[in-house]
Order: C-alpha cells, then sequence, then structure tokens
C-alpha cells in the first residue's frame, strides 16, 4: 500500500480507509474518492485518457449512448423511457399519428357514405318528365326511378308549359312559329298562348289574333313543349 497525502496509489482496493480518501487504480489508471459511508468507491476520472476521460465544454463525440430517464437522447433512434414533451405538452408519436390518421379516415368514410346515401334518398324521392303535348292533351305524370311507381296529381310541385310549334304543320305557323304574319287572314299579327289546368293538367293552347281576337285554333294543331316535377 502506498498513500501520498489522502491519495492512495496501488492496485489493490485500500478498503475502507475513510470518507474523502483517493485511490489511483494502477492498473485500470481510475481515480476513485471514498463515500460518506465509507463502503465504496467512486470513479472520478482515469488517468491514461485525456481530459481523464471526461467530456470538456467544447464538446467531444460520445462512444456510447447515453442512458437513464434524464440527459441528451443519442442522435439515431433514441429510446424514451417516458413521454417526451414540448413545453409540458405530450409530443406525438408515430403510434399516435398512424391512430389519428386511422380515426380521420374512418369519419370521413363515414360521412361520405352518409351523404351518398342521403343523396341517393333525396334524388329518389323527384321524379321529372319532359315532352310535348297538343292543345287539350293531358300531360302524363312521371314515374319515380327508384320503384318504378307513377307520380300523383297531388304530388306535382312544378309545371312548365311553353309554345312549340310542329315544323311538320302549317296549321300552327309553320316552321317559322308564331308571332308571323302569315297565319290568318288580313295578314294580322297571330300570337300562341297557353297554359296547364292545375287540377287536371291538360294542356290549353290558343291563337290570339289582332285581327279576330280570340280563336281556338283546331285540336291537334296548337303543340307545347312541358316540363313536370313531382315528389313524394
Amino acid at each position: 500500500m502506498s498513500l501520498i497525502g489522502n491519495m492512495y496509489i496501488e492496485a489493490s482496493d485500500p478498503g475502507a480507509v475513510g470518507c474523502g480518501y483517493l485511490w489511483t487504480n494502477t492498473t485500470t489508471g481510475d481515480v476513485s474518492a471514498r463515500d460518506t459511508t465509507n463502503t465504496l468507491w467512486n470513479v472520478l476520472y482515469n488517468v491514461n485518457q485525456a481530459n481523464g476521460g471526461l467530456v470538456p465544454v467544447s464538446g467531444a463525440n460520445m462512444s456510447g449512448a447515453l442512458t437513464g430517464v434524464t440527459g441528451w437522447a443519442p442522435n439515431d433512434s433514441p429510446n424514451f423511457t417516458t413521454t417526451a414533451k414540448l413545453m409540458g405538452i405530450n409530443l406525438a408519436t408515430t403510434n399516435d399519428l398512424a391512430s389519428l390518421l386511422s380515426k380521420v379516415q374512418a369519419l370521413v368514410a363515414s360521412e361520405v357514405s352518409s351523404a351518398l346515401a342521403s343523396s341517393a334518398t333525396t334524388s329518389n324521392m323527384y321524379a321529372f318528365g319532359w315532352g310535348y303535348a297538343y292543345d287539350q292533351a293531358t300531360i302524363p305524370l312521371p314515374v319515380y326511378d327508384d320503384d318504378g311507381t307513377q307520380a300523383t296529381l297531388s304530388q306535382v310541385k312544378f309545371v312548365l308549359a311553353a309554345p312549340a310549334p310542329d315544323p311538320a304543320s302549317d296549321a300552327d305557323g309553320g316552321p317559322s312559329g308564331w308571332g308571323d304574319h302569315a297565319g290568318l287572314e288580313g295578314g294580322t299579327t297571330n300570337h300562341m298562348h297557353c297554359h296547364v289546368d292545375p287540377t287536371t293538367l291538360q294542356v290549353i293552347a290558343y291563337v290570339y289574333s289582332s285581327h279576330y281576337g280570340l280563336d281556338y285554333c283546331p285540336r291537334g294543331a296548337s303543340r307545347v313543349q312541358y316540363i313536370i316535377l313531382c315528389r313524394k
């Protein structure tokens, strides 16, 4: 045993020599201090390494990861033993983000399915029809696409009829339509008027002449184009 001041310099453990004593292990180069309980040695540094093996304030390359619940994590794949926080707020992990993404996708899929189902249900509530009809004819009720049933008169929400001269007949003004000067005797101006009886859907179409006043056209001569909308 070699004691210089309060430091033992030897390969073997000096033992319980008292709190605060130092020991340089001549085999490993570790310099240790005896703890306050006089039961163990705590390594302080190593005389065989630069800076005693300690990290200088200027920085150094670490040969191993720093372990424990505190301190700096390694650059690659840090494995925190508790939830990482930023300013007291938990940081989201890849598992958290994957779970959130799954929930968002499920919610969007549910909302889209619901919207499509609602749209399909709503569209099936309407029946639409269009075509041509002549004076005194009855506009046919359209059919619903979902069940093939025909709409009823009470379900009619909208009907529109407009003059539509028949190109194959000169009786209703010919291809040039109503409003020309060749329809009646004397070169008077003729106009076709029409409406639909809301209680029967019967078409009423007639010609108005400034010379003869109000006069009905022959049946089958005055044609209209119509659109009809019904809702269940």
